[in-house]
This record gives structure tokens, sequence and C-alpha cells, in this order.
């Protein structure tokens, strides 16, 4: 776990306190993805995990995906993300 420390010192009107923060890395970037199976509406992808987790473990993965010609992504899984590095999913 990589862990960094911030010392934060709270001066207010009448007391001086002393905090001491933790902050973790982020993670690194998931592995490229791996097209299983595509059709008209659907994707099977796999991907590896990152390579470092921060510090924290991962608690899922939120696919996105846009239209042809179109710069706008939209999450595909955003209410429920992946749990491992594989997603089925359809899109419209």
């Amino acid at each position: 776990m990589h862990v960094k420390s911030l010392r934060v010192i709270i001066v207010a009107h009448c007391f001086v306190r002393t905090l001491l923060v933790l902050l973790t890395d982020t993670p690194g970037k998931a592995g490229t993805p791996t097209i299983e199976d595509v059709d008209e509406d659907s994707v099977k992808l796999s991907w590896t995990p990152p390579k470092t987790d921060g510090g924290d473990k991962i608690r899922g993965y939120v696919i996105e995906a846009k239209e042809k010609g179109s710069n706008k992504w939209k999450p595909l899984n955003a209410k429920s993300p992946c749990k491992d590095t594989k997603f089925t999913g359809t899109y419209s």
C-alpha cells in the first residue's frame, strides 16, 4: 500500500487542532479490453486488473460506450459496476 500523509493544522478563534490525514494513491489503469464477442446490440469484454490498486481494493468497473461519430460517452453499467474483469451487456 502506498500511503502518503498530510498534516493539517486548524486554527480557529479559540482552539488549535492538528489532524493527520492519510492519503492513498489512485489505482493504475486497467488492461486494454479484449472483445470476446460482439453483435448488433451487445458486447462481451474482458480485461486485466490494474497492476496497482492504489492501496485500496478495486470495488468495480464502469463500462462506457459511445456511438460512432459521437464524442459523448455513456455508462452502460453505472448502477451495477462489474465486480470482476468481465462484462457482457447491451447498448442502444
